[in-house]
């Protein structure tokens, strides 16, 4: 029932946030400046649960085979996890 709380489900919203507008906002700024993560916030009650998901993307998934097909270029993975790494030190350094 999606009227009732879940938790996993704000994490996995929040997740999918980061990654689909975060990191992309983030990328297009010519200023070198970070997306705030206070304008998606963390919903879920637990900060770790997002450390441990984006520390499993960035040393799991970009590497994977198949990946290649949408960052062709090793330079491309590495951007998208050095954004990611800064994404969870901010997580890290929320209160």
């Amino acid at each position: 029932d999606i009227s009732k709380p879940n938790p996993e489900y704000d994490l996995f919203k929040d997740i999918y946030a980061y990654l689909k507008a975060w990191v992309k906002c983030s990328l297009s700024h010519d200023s070198n400046q970070l997306m705030p993560i206070s304008t998606i916030g963390l919903n879920y009650p637990n900060k770790d649960a997002y450390l441990t998901a984006f520390e499993f993307i960035v040393s799991n998934l970009l590497e994977k085979q198949g990946v290649e097909e949408f960052l062709p270029k090793p330079e491309s993975r590495q951007i998208l996890q050095d954004f990611l790494r800064e994404l969870m030190h901010a997580i890290d350094a929320e209160n």
